[in-house]
């Protein structure tokens, strides 16, 4: 999944926001705010949420490229 952290967070503040909500992270973005992460536990959206992620979005495939979130779907 895409997560949105708020505008100024910081590369390493984001990963560990995404850590401590239990995600691995899959690839940071171009965005200090946004990362790419994954995890199969249910309830990740609520988790990321909690520990700040202004939004969590699906990553859509297609014809092996990734979107990133511009096109993703809402988890929430």
């Amino acid at each position: 999944v895409i997560v949105l952290f708020p505008v100024g967070s910081g590369s390493a503040e984001s990963v560990a926001a995404g850590a401590a909500a239990g995600a691995t992270l899959v690839s940071p973005t171009w965005f200090e705010n946004v990362l790419l992460v994954t995890d199969e536990t249910p309830g990740l959206a609520g988790r990321l949420e909690e520990q700040g992620a202004l939004g969590v979005f699906e990553n859509l495939h297609f014809a092996g490229i990734s979107f990133a979130g511009c096109i993703g779907a809402s988890l929430r």
